[in-house]
């Protein structure tokens, strides 16, 4: 889905909502406990926001159903202010590459099965290779497919974790 509107309507508000409803339970939620996630503890935190929803009292079925389950991928661009195909390509590689960091930030405590690991790892490796993204040799094309296997990498790490589809969300 694609909503075009002008600044000011609440566009990252809602992307927020959506957000705070669907992604899985992170360490962000609740504090890790030997090595894990409560995640009854950060889904109770979380639930509060959710307390008097409309959503919550008028459809219960799909707020148990999707509430905290799916893990969402929210990448910031609000700082891309490219003039060029270049700097586009240069900005988005930035905005892929923070929001891979904030993931792994955020994954402390996820018990990782074996393809998980392996894509988590690869995460890593592919965001080590990182260097300088505006210096790399070949301009945007390289730029371009550094983000293109960054982002392929996140949502594989990701989806592996929580052995589940994810949603991408861009702001």
């Amino acid at each position: 889905m694609r909503v075009c509107l002008p600044s000011h309507f609440g566009k990252t508000f809602n992307l927020s909502v959506i957000e705070e409803f669907f992604n899985v339970v992170t360490c962000q939620d609740a504090e890790p406990v030997n090595g894990s996630i409560d995640k009854a503890a950060g889904r109770a935190n979380r639930m509060k926001l959710f307390k008097d929803s409309l959503l919550r009292e008028e459809n219960p079925e799909f707020f148990e159903e999707h509430f905290c389950k799916i893990p969402v991928i929210r990448i910031n661009m609000k700082d891309v202010k490219s003039t060029s195909l270049s700097e586009f390509y240069e900005e988005l590689a930035i905005c892929v590459y923070k929001t891979a960091k904030i993931w792994l930030s955020k994954s402390a405590g996820v018990e990782w099965n074996p393809s998980a690991k392996l894509a988590w790892d690869t995460l890593k490796a592919t965001i080590g290779k990182k260097n300088s993204v505006g210096d790399r040799p070949g301009g945007w094309e390289s730029n371009g497919k550094f983000a293109l296997r960054l982002y392929e990498a996140l949502e594989e790490a990701v989806a592996s974790a929580y052995d589940t589809r994810c949603i991408v969300l861009l702001d």
